[in-house]
């Protein structure tokens, strides 16, 4: 092949790449698990930041007690986690939903900013619950 009839197929393989770069991941992860009394009423998602603005949207449900579902820049963690009661966690994150055994979380999370899915027993909780938590990122 000489170079002339080369350029076009290169040209148009660099203008796929770089498009393909500057798409935002996609966040499109289902996750299973069991929340239980004490130690390990919690569960974290650390979730990496995107150079484009994301709504992020986390879809739960709960088998036998009421959670907590947050959404939290993670520069915001250590003061969200020192928080004792979820009215107070809520204070410190971009979105939320507490005690319920269904439901959607939404957040607009900006440009640039590294963010986590917090998933914890309700305040009233009495006993240990199976989770199923759809995150996504899509519109």
């Amino acid at each position: 092949m000489t170079i002339a009839r080369a350029l076009p197929v290169l040209c148009l393989s660099a203008a796929v790449a770089l498009v393909a770069g500057c798409k935002a991941d996609r966040l499109d992860e289902t996750k299973t698990f069991t929340l239980k009394l004490g130690e390990e009423g919690e569960k974290v998602f650390d979730l990496g930041k995107q150079s484009k603005e994301q709504k992020v949207t986390a879809d739960y449900t709960s088998t036998e007690s009421e959670v907590s579902v947050f959404v939290v820049a993670a520069k915001d963690y250590d003061a969200f986690d020192t928080a004792l009661t979820g009215a107070k966690k809520k204070e410190k994150a971009m979105a939320a939903a507490l005690d319920s055994k269904s439901g959607t979380v939404a957040a607009t999370v900006p440009p640039n900013t590294e963010y986590k899915v917090v998933v914890a027993l309700g305040d009233k909780a009495t006993k240990p619950t199976d989770v199923k938590l759809h995150m996504t990122n899509r519109k």
